[in-house]
């Protein structure tokens, strides 16, 4: 356990000091979105998919930021590696600076229950060049305990 909060640890500082930011808190969350919305949040999906894993991260400044750290599993490298592709990058879009941006716990019904993960689900909202866009952010925790870190 120690070597997990040594390395929560560090990763706060080490991102702190890049960003100019004091970390409260980080949550696993991935997000889902139409090809145009990563252009737009300046992302790139990993293999062309619709999902981009990363994490939440909560600062004291109310910035939240999200943040995909340089990963690719030895079966995408060997890949790469042969095919010539590139590698992969580290991410980071801060999700406070999109102007008008509304992250919204996912609205209840009565057959959620059918339907697993609801719960962990926010949606998000916003509004460029006079279009709304709307995405999904699906995180490890409960949606509502972390919807309000957004405010």
């Amino acid at each position: 356990m120690k070597e997990t909060d040594d390395g929560r640890e560090k990763f706060f500082n080490d991102f702190g000091l890049r960003f100019n930011e004091t970390v409260l808190n980080i949550e696993m969350a991935n997000i889902m979105a139409a090809t145009e919305v990563f252009k737009i949040l300046k992302l790139v999906p990993q293999n062309n998919k619709n999902v981009l894993w990363g994490l939440l991260v909560f600062c004291k400044s109310k910035r939240v930021y999200f943040y995909v750290p340089v990963s690719e599993s030895i079966m995408s490298a060997m890949v790469r590696v042969t095919g010539q592709g590139e590698e992969p990058k580290e991410q980071v879009v801060c999700l406070s600076d999109i102007e008008g941006i509304k992250i919204l716990e996912k609205k209840k019904h009565w057959f959620d229950f059918f339907i697993p993960g609801t719960k962990f689900r926010l949606d998000a909202e916003f509004t460029s060049e006079g279009k709304k866009f709307v995405f999904e952010i699906n995180t490890q925790n409960k949606a509502c305990k972390i919807q309000h870190q957004f405010l």
